[in-house]
């Protein structure tokens, strides 16, 4: 079996695109940089694979398995799909086989062409990217960063007066704008019970959250995966955020400008916190009940009973805003500062509705634009040192943006110890 084939087979069509073209579809680039600078730990995702006869399967030498494609996929059961850790591994595995960096890249560039129709497809430092959906701005410290934040303004993209601007900062630019709980299928599907666990072990850090959305910042606050996406107003927390982590990969500061923002006492906002306490079951049905339709013409359904009361409980009114758009529709909401952290990263947040593939793409279209093009701003690892030296001087660092005591104690030994 040649490579042509190879990529013709229905299981890695299946692993390429749910790693690279479910990104570059919705964002219109894909960083290749863990492929080609051998990033990929083979052992470790390995090791996360339960079949043991797909392991023996993948260690076979010289890339036999390529051979095997029918009985992996047999074994996988294409019927559930493949998961995120065995569809990066395969893929690693085909573009092994095609050589050096620049015929990876290549390779990756035509196979895009074929399956996008979109022929201005481009590479630019292991990014490739559609010229005719995004412009590339590359980072490589400050001052870079600012004056394009400036040309923003210049080019009367941003009211000030009108409109906010919101920053949000991946360590990763492959990684999705999407909320944590949404990463994860087996997590999306055991929102409520997750909830309800963290309230029950420790009812003593809740006791002062009266509302749902007070209760999902809180949860936020210590890393429990939400419908809540942490940006700030500030670019240059944005841009830490961006540099902080992942050494070797590419970071990304994403610039939103959303048409309307949220209060978090808005009707909205609390139907939107809400849905976090129905069962994957009472989505389903709460969606299913309402497409196409208002709530105000069909209020009959267990779940949408039950939504209508927690709607109530936390203070909101059941009235005809309620209907498909809105549990469909992401919104920035600007919440009470509970905690120093938020306050520190001049923070509010992005809070999600129903459907994952219905969030990528609305929160796509906040993206900022000039001249009809998505503009990505991107820093290359090498340069992600160099700019969290010169944020510090700045006083943008984990000490400041983390004021909890045991982080300004982390920074102060680090300092002194360097």
């Amino acid at each position: 079996m040649n490579l042509d084939e190879v990529v013709e087979h229905e299981l890695i069509i299946e692993a390429l695109d749910k790693v690279i073209l479910e990104k570059f579809s919705n964002d219109g680039y894909y960083d290749l940089t863990d492929f080609i600078s051998n990033n990929i730990n083979k052992n470790a995702l390995l090791s996360k694979i339960n079949s043991r006869e797909l392991k023996e399967l993948i260690n076979l030498k010289d890339m036999e398995f390529l051979k095997k494609l029918d009985l992996a996929a047999e074994i996988i059961s294409l019927d559930l799909g493949i998961n995120d850790d065995e569809a990066i591994l395969f893929v690693y595995l085909i573009l092994q086989k095609v050589g050096k960096k620049e015929e990876k890249i290549q390779f990756i560039t035509r196979w895009l062409i074929k399956q996008t129709k979109d022929k201005r497809i481009q590479s630019a430092e292991n990014i490739v990217y559609s010229e005719e959906r995004v412009k590339i701005e590359f980072i490589k410290n400050i001052n870079d960063y600012l004056t394009r934040m400036y040309e923003i303004h210049d080019q009367e993209v941003w009211d000030m007066n009108k409109q906010e601007m919101f920053f949000r900062g991946h360590s990763n630019c492959n990684f999705k704008l999407i909320p944590s709980i949404m990463r994860n299928n087996k997590l999306y599907k055991n929102e409520n019970v997750i909830n309800k666990e963290v309230l029950i072990d420790c009812p003593e850090d809740f006791q002062n959250k009266d509302t749902i959305l007070e209760k999902l910042v809180m949860m936020q606050h210590y890393g429990l995966p939400t419908r809540l996406l942490d940006i700030t107003i500030n670019p240059l927390v944005a841009l830490y955020f961006a540099c902080a982590n992942d050494a070797k990969n590419t970071g990304e500061v994403i610039v939103l400008k959303p048409s309307e923002i949220k209060y978090f006492d808005d009707d909205e906002v609390i139907a939107l916190s809400c849905l976090a306490k129905l069962s994957k079951d009472e989505k389903i049905e709460l969606l299913n009940s309402i497409k196409g339709t208002n709530l105000k013409e069909n209020r009959e359904g267990r779940a949408l009973k039950k939504f209508e009361i927690f709607i109530k409980q936390n203070g909101g009114e059941v009235v005809d805003i309620l209907n498909y758009d809105l549990i469909s529709n992401p919104v920035v909401v600007k919440s009470v500062k509970h905690n120093k952290r938020i306050s520190a990263q001049n923070g509010l947040f992005l809070i999600c509705g129903l459907n994952k593939n219905v969030q990528l793409r609305k929160l796509q279209n906040f993206k900022i634009k000039l001249n009809g093009k998505t503009v990505v701003y991107l820093i290359e690892s090498k340069y992600k040192s160099k700019i969290l030296q010169e944020l510090d001087m700045l006083s943008i660092n984990s000490a400041s943006l983390f004021p909890e005591i045991e982080n300004k104690a982390k920074y102060v030994k680090e300092k002194y110890m360097c």
